[in-house]
């Protein structure tokens, strides 16, 4: 499978009948190479992937992000397990991508800012540190959890909608957003908090 130069956002039906297919066929068939299908699974989920971008960065990196996620799926779609829905694959995209991106900005506002005190520029440096800090220990957590803690903290979802959108029971979703909680702290050991103020 080549990869796009651009990935195309179609506003209306693709032609002939794949419109009506469902979701499961047309993961299937792009997985495969073919590029309507891809097309029409971009049409229907596109306005998901734009609300669910609005929550998690600012407007002005949506544009381009947005296209980020659909080459990226397009790229990897010879890889997706087709055992999780189309949409959570695409979310969990998009979390990895806006998580990319807040770390690139994060280093550019702390280079603008280097005509700030010493004492600001140290705050900065602290606060990006602790904050890389508990990322890492979020990306070193179990899949299941780590998207849970995404779509809580980042895409602003409360649990039963977390539930919803991974098609998981909410009883195991409470648990696993308490166990990533647990296995964070440790992680970060015991003077963290202290160290975060």
């Amino acid at each position: 499978m080549h990869k796009p130069t651009r990935v195309g956002v179609a506003e209306s039906p693709t032609s002939g009948l794949v419109s009506l297919w469902p979701d499961a066929v047309l993961v299937k068939s792009a997985r495969n190479g073919d590029k309507e299908s891809f097309d029409e699974l971009v049409r229907r989920h596109d306005p998901f992937l734009v609300r669910f971008l609005n929550r998690i960065v600012p407007s002005e990196a949506v544009a381009d992000l947005r296209q980020e996620v659909w080459i990226g799926a397009w790229v990897s779609m010879a890889r997706f397990d087709s055992r999780s829905r189309f949409r959570t694959w695409v979310a969990q995209i998009a979390m990895n991508k806006s998580r990319d991106w807040f770390r690139s900005s994060s280093r550019e506002r702390l280079h603008i800012g280097g005509d700030a005190s010493d004492s600001v520029a140290t705050d900065q440096y602290a606060v990006t540190d602790m904050r890389l800090a508990v990322q890492d220990a979020v990306c070193k957590l179990p899949e299941d959890r780590r998207n849970i803690l995404d779509l809580y903290y980042g895409a602003g979802l409360n649990l039963p909608e977390i539930a919803a959108l991974l098609g998981r029971n909410l009883s195991t979703v409470k648990y696993q957003f308490y166990e990533a909680h647990t296995q964070v702290e440790s992680a970060l050991g015991p003077g963290w908090k202290e160290g975060g103020k």
